[in-house]
């Protein structure tokens, strides 16, 4: 059992168990988009070097998102479609499971965000073009056809293809199956819907990114929630039990706006949608507080680290389940969280990326690794990824107090220190 007992802090509710999925400690590493698979959109042998670093006995890992089909290629992502992928990625759980960790795969259809390139990728052609092959070789597909936003002056996408009611309703919700049987032959504890960020369901979600005038259209929350619900339902059906399915849901609030995914009321739709989620006792919620700015700062210039919470005020008053908080939090306000009851868990992206042991540093209030945000999607299988130092390895390693992050003024340059 991890006990906290850093000089000058008390962690406790962080080091606290929680049985019902089998944790020792609250500590939960985020999904994080790192795009390093194989030309075959396998998870890398470094990939097991990184997980394995960052497991520990007792805690949750959520795994980057990984696509559920061809159709949903994203860049070099580890998906999650293939046999080579499935066999890839069991190497990554046994690699947690031997540190005593738990696993969560991601299940990620990015909608309308999808690269179009990636229609034309050599592997992905030579798979979908198979007689045999489940999968069709589709251009990018959203709820409705709608462009995804423009990105750094790059000329507007065309408009997705609106996916048909029989798309729908049928094969989408059996690629969501098949992923979630295939992510448990590959060994993975849980499956995660990735619900939120502008992605798929979250186009459903949201007014001006769906415009149906069918059931799954946007008049009603039962009609934004109801392609997610029939995923929802079969995939608890082959996990076995809803205890071993999360979702990821990111509540806006008034002009934050995930990827172009405006909602016309989201203070109203979002707690709305979470109480929805309530009757299906999932074994975690996973909230993103809309605070995220790109990770442009570097860890003591973040100012998002004082962003006050939103979602946190109010989830656990609607939601009755085990939620998980993420998004700019530091280890004390991760920890104020926990003990106000805004949160039963926090998940840690950019400070997990950078710290292969975040939660020993946590427990003893070691200063915390900067991040590079320059590396965070290289493909590069090392840099930015494996060559993270330990805090007994840091050497000349550039870090930084937990209790300073966020409390310098930003300057016109960043990250100069890396």
């Amino acid at each position: 059992k991890m006990e906290a007992g850093g000089e000058g802090t008390s962690r406790t509710k962080l080091f606290t168990a929680y049985a019902p999925l089998g944790l020792q400690h609250r500590v939960v590493m985020a999904p994080l988009t790192r795009l390093r698979g194989t030309d075959t959109f396998c998870a890398s042998s470094t990939a097991v070097t990184y997980y394995s670093e960052r497991a520990t006995p007792g805690g949750l890992i959520i795994s980057e998102g990984s696509p559920i089909s061809p159709e949903t290629q994203y860049e070099h992502a580890a998906g999650i479609y293939t046999q080579e992928q499935i066999d890839a990625w069991k190497k990554v759980t046994q690699a947690v499971h031997d540190k005593g960790g738990k696993m969560s795969i991601q299940l990620w259809h990015v909608g309308r965000l999808g690269s179009e390139a990636f229609a034309e990728h050599p592997f992905l052609r030579e798979l979908t073009s198979r007689p045999d092959s489940r999968y069709r070789s589709l251009p990018t597909v959203s709820c409705s056809a709608t462009s995804k936003p423009s990105h750094r002056g790059a000329p507007p996408s065309p408009p997705a293809r609106e996916l048909t009611h029989e798309e729908i309703s049928v094969r989408l919700v059996a690629d969501f199956v098949q992923a979630a049987k295939n992510a448990k032959e590959a060994g993975f504890d849980m499956v995660e819907i990735h619900s939120a960020h502008g992605y798929l369901f979250d186009q459903f979600f949201c007014s001006s990114s769906n415009l149906r005038t069918d059931e799954f259209g946007a008049q009603s929350i039962e009609n934004r929630t109801r392609a997610l619900g029939l995923v929802l339902r079969a995939i608890i059906e082959e996990m076995g039990s809803s205890q071993r399915v999360g979702i990821r849901i990111s509540p806006a609030k008034g002009k934050f706006v995930y990827q172009g995914c405006l909602d016309a009321t989201p203070e109203e739709t979002y707690p709305a949608i979470i109480k929805w989620l309530d009757q299906f006792k999932l074994g975690y919620l996973l909230v993103s507080e809309p605070r995220w700015s790109g990770g442009q700062a570097d860890l003591e210039t973040d100012q998002t680290f004082n962003i006050p919470m939103y979602a946190g005020q109010w989830v656990k008053s609607i939601y009755s389940g085990f939620v998980i908080g993420s998004s700019s939090f530091s280890p004390d306000t991760a920890e104020k969280a926990l003990r106000d009851g805004n949160y039963d868990a926090v998940a840690f992206g950019r400070l997990f990326l950078a710290n292969p042991d975040l939660v020993a540093r946590i427990r003893d209030d070691k200063p915390l690794n900067y991040y590079n945000v320059k590396t965070f999607y290289l493909r590069d299988p090392v840099k930015g990824y494996i060559d993270y130092p330990t805090f007994d390895n840091v050497g000349d390693w550039p870090t930084l107090e937990s209790k300073r992050i966020g409390t310098k003024k930003p300057q016109p340059k960043t990250n100069a220190r890396l």
